[in-house]
């Protein structure tokens, strides 16, 4: 088993693919990722948002955070943090960065700790009286 606690950069995209303002879906370690190339820098974090599952890829840039393209709160790019007034759990975000025009994205820090996942259960036991 591989050891997840020191950073092992992958490379995913070239810088040249990622304008600034941008959004490009990647994939690490099998889960989907965006990048965001935004005036604030370039950052990394799960693809799907943790409230309808709605592909972040679609979304847009502003001000340092992405904006969900389904229902409109937003996340901080930097740490992940939700827009205020949702009861959701933050974005996962993951380190990022360029070498010789490469984006690179920790592997390791994906597999430590990858996305929330929403999941659904059902109590189809459970009568209303």
């Amino acid at each position: 088993m591989p050891d997840n606690s020191e950073p092992r950069w992958v490379r995913v995209a070239a810088l040249d693919a990622l304008p600034l303002h941008a959004l490009l879906q990647v994939a690490v370690a099998g889960t989907q990722l965006v990048l965001a190339h935004a005036p604030e820098g370039l950052f990394a974090c799960q693809a799907m948002c943790p409230h309808e599952m709605a592909n972040l890829s679609h979304g847009r840039l502003e001000g340092g955070r992405l904006v969900c393209p389904r229902h409109l709160a937003s996340f901080a790019l930097a740490d992940g943090a939700v827009s205020a007034g949702w009861m959701i759990p933050k974005l996962q975000v993951y380190p990022v960065r360029v070498v010789d025009g490469a984006i690179e994205v920790d592997e390791a820090a994906v597999l430590r700790a990858p996305p929330f996942r929403k999941t659904t259960t059902w109590d189809l036991t459970a009568r209303r009286t």
